[in-house]
């Protein structure tokens, strides 16, 4: 029971975040710098957590529970390879409906991303409090650079009313996609957390070597000393959460 308390805790709290940082463009004309470089960290914390946390966790786990090695890569790359596809099947949609409604095109595949956030801070969870925590984390900041940007985007595609529903939408797909996430790994056949790990270290490491990092240092003018530091002290945050979860 104090596993499912702690699932909805973080289902609500990607709720508020997600909630917070999609209603925000619709109150201020510009994005403020602070978000720019919140990206720029939050890029190097899930770099940190990939390595230092969610890898090493998925590995231990599955020698605890006698889940071969090569077995264990297999369901990284499983994840990676499926977050791969699917964005390629969003991209030839979008591109059929270049005409149409780009919006909502947009609006689906960050929709799509919600339900592998889930299946990530579930498996983060599933793996122990420590972790999780450490997952729920960087997914909160990633969620909060993620939403402004998509709030911000939509609302310069398509009118109010149409933006706010999409917003809303999305707000409250994001908890439910947690607790599917929970209820769908928990309930499994047997015991299916290394596997679980491992798939949602992939999808992780998608969002994090895909999207994040080239969004990080794209242009000329990102790619400096300044920018680099910024990443670093993400990935050195990372790194001092998981000793302190370590000690506590």
């Amino acid at each position: 029971m104090e596993l499912l308390e702690t699932a909805v805790l973080y289902a609500v709290l990607l709720f508020v975040v997600a909630a917070i940082f999609g209603y925000l463009p619709f109150r201020i004309s510009k994005s403020p710098a602070i978000k720019s470089w919140s990206m720029v960290l939050s890029a190097g914390l899930m770099i940190g957590v990939l390595f230092f946390m969610m890898f090493p966790e998925a590995l231990e786990e599955g020698g605890e529970k006698g889940f071969p090695i090569a077995s264990c890569f297999e369901c990284i790359l499983a994840g990676f390879l499926m977050v791969l596809f699917m964005g390629y099947v969003l991209f030839i949609l979008q591109r059929r409906n270049r005409s149409g409604n780009t919006a909502r095109s947009l609006w689906i595949g960050f929709c799509v991303d919600a339900f592998m956030d889930g299946i990530v801070i579930s498996a983060g969870l599933l793996a122990g409090n420590d972790v999780g925590m450490v997952v729920m984390f960087a997914m909160c900041m990633n969620k909060a650079t993620e939403v402004f940007a998509l709030s911000t985007q939509i609302l310069s595609l398509a009118d109010h009313g149409s933006a706010k529903k999409m917003m809303v939408v999305y707000t409250i797909l994001n908890p439910i996609a947690v607790m599917i996430g929970y209820f769908g790994l928990s309930i499994g056949p047997g015991d299916i957390t290394s596997p679980a790990l491992c798939f949602g270290s992939g999808i992780f490491m998608f969002a994090a070597l895909s999207e994040m990092i080239p969004k990080t240092f794209e242009g000329d003018n990102r790619f400096n000393f300044k920018t680099i530091a910024v990443f670093a002290m993400g990935i050195a945050l990372a790194y001092a959460l998981k000793v302190i979860t370590d000690v506590f």
